[in-house]
């Protein structure tokens, strides 16, 4: 009996002995700075030249052992829990081993302490702008990161790519540089993620990611933007034609005034009032008004946006107050024949004709009457002539110029 007691006494000697003997493993998490849903992994190596039966972890803070195999991948939120803590938090970590001898467990001695910072920072916010661009074009990409945090850095990277670029949170690239990025060629898809990190103590704190945002590069050729015409009044109309390659599958054209700035979209032919395009630039005539004009393309579930044409002028003058003198039905005569005067000869007309002599308005009557051929004779009213400064005739029977103004003399004939 104490022979056996002896021998009880001697193997856990030994196993003691081979305890002291035993190299300690060596902890190492991977990511050491998570959020409570990102996972960490930790990995208890152990020496090659002993036959390690169990791994176990413990949290310094808590106490909790718990045993594993030697490589074990655990959430934020477990630890968290594991250790009784909330985030942000900082949860130290050890873990030994044991190898078997005989019917008794060696453990080894503990390893270093490994730290793991789990936080809960919020995602970035990505933008993009312009989202459509040209290979010679630039996009300006925003990584917005929360206020309430001390970022130290930005994180972009291609999506597609899988490039990861360092840049501060607001950074301008052309589209020919995210090609050659992401070793695409034009027409393409960029899609671009971002990320930023914070410092806690010793260790980085990286963010989650921010939503996936599309820029769309393209070598669209600029449309050919024509007015015809170029020149009208207010009650005229304008025809505006946004000529788009045939090579291209155009979605939609848009038309935008330079001066006022504001954009409508339109058939890529559009005819327009002089009228409306005042309105719409808030001018009055005379008046110019610069139009350009750019369509889209549809790629994938994204419209592409092509060049601006170049600006096109289209001059807009104030239509003739003045209408034709056509007498109404019913229209008679103020007075007898015999006594007549110049000033009682005058028809109701939308503009009064006065002027000539009454020998003139007898001659009218007798020649409506006996329906003889004769000469013609313009009599325009004097007010025409103040109302006109622009009138530069030698005469004031000047035919060459009252062309022009047919809707402001009468007729005359006489022998």
């Amino acid at each position: 009996m104490a022979g056996q007691l002896l021998l009880v006494v001697l193997m856990y000697s030994f196993a003691e002995m081979k305890a002291q003997a035993l190299p300690p493993p060596t902890l190492t998490v991977n990511p050491s700075v998570i959020t409570e849903t990102d996972s960490v992994t930790l990995n208890c190596q152990t020496p090659t030249s002993v036959s390690v039966s169990q791994c176990y972890f413990y949290t310094v803070s808590g106490g909790n052992v718990r045993g594993f195999s030697c490589q074990q991948t655990l959430t934020g939120t477990y630890l968290l829990k594991m250790t009784s803590q909330s985030s942000p938090a900082e949860v130290k970590m050890k873990c030994f081993y044991t190898e078997k001898l005989g019917e008794l467990d060696s453990q080894s001695p503990h390893s270093d302490t490994s730290s793991i910072i789990i936080h809960t920072l919020p995602p970035p916010t990505l933008t993009v702008n312009p989202s459509m661009i040209t290979e010679t074009d630039s996009v300006t990409m925003n990584c917005q990161t929360p206020s309430s945090v001390s970022v130290s850095q930005c994180y972009f990277y291609t999506v597609n790519g899988g490039n990861v670029r360092i840049f501060s949170c607001q950074q301008t690239l052309t589209g020919t540089y995210l090609l050659k990025m992401t070793h695409q060629s034009s027409p393409a898809e960029v899609k671009v993620k971002c990320y930023y990190t914070v410092m806690f103590g010793e260790f980085n704190s990286q963010s989650p990611h921010s939503d996936t945002s599309s820029i769309i590069i393209n070598t669209l050729p600029p449309p050919t933007l024509t007015v015809n015409p170029s020149m009208i009044t207010e009650t005229d109309s304008v025809t505006l034609n946004c000529q788009t390659p045939t090579s291209v599958s155009v979605s939609q054209c848009y038309f935008y005034t330079v001066n006022g700035g504001n954009v409508r979209i339109f058939s890529c032919q559009q005819t327009l009032t002089g009228t409306y395009l005042l309105k719409m630039t808030h001018q009055s005539s005379p008046a110019e008004v610069k139009v350009k004009c750019y369509y889209t393309v549809k790629l994938g579930g994204t419209k592409s946006l092509s060049p601006y044409s170049d600006t096109s002028s289209i001059f807009i003058h104030k239509t003739d107050s003045m209408t034709p003198m056509t007498p109404e039905s019913g229209d008679e005569l103020t007075a007898p024949l015999e006594t007549a005067s110049a000033e009682m000869w005058t028809w109701r007309l939308p503009v009064a004709v006065a002027g000539c002599g009454a020998t003139v308005g007898i001659i009218l009557l007798i020649s409506a009457v006996f329906w003889n051929k004769g000469k013609s004779e313009k009599c325009v009213s004097k007010s025409f002539f103040t109302s006109n400064p622009n009138f530069t005739g030698k005469s004031k029977d000047d035919r060459n110029y009252m062309v022009d103004y047919d809707e402001t003399y009468s007729t005359v004939t006489y022998e």
